[in-house]
């Protein structure tokens, strides 16, 4: 198996490799390097100490009496409970062995740790023969000590390696990103959603509600079915006990088609035609950004940030309103308007905004950069090769307060590059903390329309270098990764994974390839078979691809498969992927049985010119049955495409809600996402369905009829 996730871990680094325009930052060796053990995120500092302690059905747990909150208590009989398949309960008193002790302990006796922010979430953790000790200041550090030994003890088995760890975040601001522009979750996946980030350490989750949030002051931009608040609400307490802090990002300049698109907000638009963007200067703008804000405040009730976006205002100083009263200076006047409106706002409430900072670097001169609000972050975003140019870092050159995005997912349709989702994460957020910065949000937007499990690498990989961001080395990270996340017994995932990252064939970075996008039927014959032979040399590239990717998609499926019936862990994510590599291996299957269809119809031909009609009309009939078959695969992948995503998702065209599909407006933008082409799943399939295959179908009957009946049509 060692050697399975070595070959696999190579295959996804020499394609980072090829792919990357940089080399990777240089790294520490990690834990796995030094012991042989898999923790993530890398601890700060780790010794060895002695004697092992073993796990086992008598041990207890004894907490601190000050430790009100028992979130620590709970997470290591709940984790250990699955791990090992045993419970450990809760003893009143400190025995004198087996045990596993959290004790809350002074900031001081911590000398090791940085001082700062870093202390609320530090930890020490120590393993002796006879007991465990989760030493901590805060609740939080022991949370996050007992997610440390959870994973030694999982992997051991019960069996904790005898070790000394004291360890600390280098980032304060440890976010992930739930998009929720073209779907919803169900409840119970938000629970597995922040159970497994903090397990990983993760702190924060920033939701980008858009319409599922239930607004009630203008109902109109809260879609069918929204969230309620009494959801909302149990979502921010869940993410409590798990430590992680719901902070809300609420567009509302740019990418604001969920308010624009209705009738009843169109006025505000900057560019009449456009449901992209509203403009600063038009009478009721600022006043419905702040009902929204209001409602979205009383409601999630942010400790101290709000996410007000603000990128990708493509269409700044547009409109007539703001040319006519700033001309050329119409795009930085107008987003300063919004600007400081909305920071203000804020400001009078305690908060402080996060700000994506691509328009200030688009349209800001130096002077522009002046005197801006006081209670901003910027955030930096890059999710290609992570490295930090000049010309990204003039806002923090001025002293600004910054800090970085990376990504989780790329454009590319039905699974992301995870490969590159890995460069991008392992490179750029040690290039931050180099430069002083203190926070990173790893995003996971909508836009390819893939299903939110794909992401787990990628918000993994963030976790990882945020809270230690000089170790470990990429090729270390994956190797920890499949087995922590997939369990110890998991085979060749990373294999599967190469493969569903690779692009070029059918995917390109942001979209289908203009080879896939490109395919077509070949022509139809005449009633004397002819048939135009050129389809074979337009697609020569695009079928010989598919003949070389078909075994490895095939593989993959293999793969995945047989990871899901075993005993591992994660099992949804395992059935998403699998769905992954069989809409990959479909779509494959799908050029090469139009290169048959094409194989026969020439065929046709040649049996026409040898006398052999009866051949030919035999083949016009298996063209038949492939265009039967492949429309049955789709139908049986399609529903089968529901059937899992709506395992965690709501339906997307709000069928599930009496007259919701009715009531939903339904727009695209200028951006036209993948995801928000159709109100169902029916995108993914796009290519395909432009092909019209039973109509294909139909018309290739009718010329075998005409054929048939000749010159005596009765």
């Amino acid at each position: 198996m060692i050697r399975n996730i070595a070959v696999a871990i190579a295959l996804l680094l020499s394609a980072v490799q090829i792919r990357a325009a940089q080399v990777e930052v240089p790294k520490q060796a990690g834990l796995h390097a030094q012991f042989g053990i898999d923790i993530i995120p890398e601890p700060q500092v780790v010794r060895t100490v002695g004697a092992d302690f073993i796990v086992d059905s008598a041990t207890v747990v004894y907490a601190d009496p000050q430790l009100q909150d028992l979130s620590p208590v709970n997470s290591l009989q709940e984790g250990l409970a699955e791990a090992l398949q045993f419970q450990i309960v809760k003893a009143g008193s400190q025995p004198p062995g087996n045990v596993i002790v959290l004790r809350l302990v002074p900031e001081a006796t911590l000398r090791d740790v940085p001082a700062g922010s870093a202390r609320r979430e530090t930890y020490s953790l120590e393993i002796t023969e006879s007991q465990i000790t989760i030493e901590a200041p805060y609740p939080a550090g022991l949370f996050y000590g007992v997610q440390t030994l959870l994973q030694l003890a999982e992997q051991g088995r019960g069996r904790v390696r005898g070790l000394k760890i004291v360890d600390w975040p280098e980032m304060e601001f440890r976010a992930v990103h739930v998009d929720l522009w073209f779907h919803l979750d169900r409840p119970w996946y938000y629970e597995y959603l922040f159970r497994q980030l903090a397990h990983y350490k993760i702190n924060t989750a920033v939701f980008e509600f858009e319409d599922k949030f239930p607004y009630s002051r203008h109902p109109l931009l809260a879609a069918p079915g929204a969230m309620t608040r009494a959801q909302i609400q149990q979502l921010v307490e869940t993410g409590k006990r798990y430590f992680i802090e719901v902070v809300p990002l609420v567009q509302t300049l740019g990418h604001v088609a969920f308010i624009a698109k209705h009738t009843e907000f169109s006025d505000l638009r900057e560019v009449p035609m456009s449901n992209w963007q509203l403009c600063p200067l038009k009478n009721g703008t600022f006043p419905l950004i702040q009902d929204m804000l209001d409602e979205v405040l009383e409601v999630v009730q942010p400790a101290k940030y709000f996410h007000i976006g603000g990128d990708e205002a493509r269409e700044l100083g547009m409109g007539a309103e703001c040319r006519e009263k700033w001309g050329d200076k119409a795009a930085v006047e107008s987003f300063k308007l919004w600007l400081n409106f909305v920071c203000e706002y804020l400001k009078k409430r305690g908060k402080t905004a996060i700000v994506w900072d691509d328009m200030f670097l688009r349209h800001f001169s130096q002077a522009d950069l002046a005197r801006l609000p006081d209670n901003l972050i910027y955030m930096r975003w890059d999710y290609d090769t992570g490295e930090f140019l000049s010309r990204d870092r003039k806002i923090l050159d001025l002293g600004y307060p910054v800090w970085v995005a990376t990504a989780s997912q790329t454009m590319t349709p039905v699974f992301p590059d995870q490969r590159l989702r890995v460069y991008n994460n392992a490179n750029f957020i040690p290039n931050a903390a180099a430069l002083g910065i203190k926070g990173v949000l790893n995003t996971a937007w909508e836009d390819a329309g893939v299903h939110p499990e794909t992401y787990w690498i990628g918000f993994v990989c963030s976790a990882e270098y945020a809270w230690s961001s000089r170790k470990p080395g990429i090729e270390e990270f994956l190797g920890k990764f499949f087995p922590l996340f997939y369990g110890r017994n998991q085979q060749d995932l990373g294999k599967a994974y190469s493969t569903l990252s690779e692009k070029g064939f059918i995917r390109a970075e942001s979209s289908w390839t203009k080879e896939f996008e490109a395919l077509d039927l070949p022509p139809l014959p005449d009633t004397a078979f002819r048939v135009d032979s050129g389809w074979a040399g337009k697609h020569s590239r695009l079928v010989a691809q598919a003949g070389e990717m078909r075994p490895r998609y095939a593989e993959a499926v293999e793969i995945i498969t047989r990871n899901l019936a075993g005993g591992g862990k994660n099992k949804y994510n395992l059935e998403v992927l699998l769905l992954c590599a069989r809409t990959m291996l479909h779509f494959t299957d799908l050029i090469l049985r139009i290169s048959e269809i094409n194989d026969n119809l020439l065929a046709a031909d040649a049996d026409h010119r040898k006398d052999d009609n009866q051949a030919a009309i035999t083949r016009y009939q298996r063209i038949g049955r492939i265009i039967d078959d492949v429309r049955y695969e789709k139908s049986v992948l399609f529903d089968e495409t529901v059937r899992v995503w709506e395992k965690s998702t709501f339906p997307k065209d709000f069928r599930h809600i009496p007259g919701g599909r009715e009531k939903f407006v339904h727009q695209i933008d200028r951006d036209f996402y993948y995801g928000n082409k159709t109100t169902d799943l029916s995108y993914i399939f796009e290519v395909e369905e432009q092909l019209g295959l039973f109509a294909y179908q139909q018309k290739l009957y009718r010329v075998a009829v005409d054929i048939l009946r000749g010159k005596n049509p009765w």
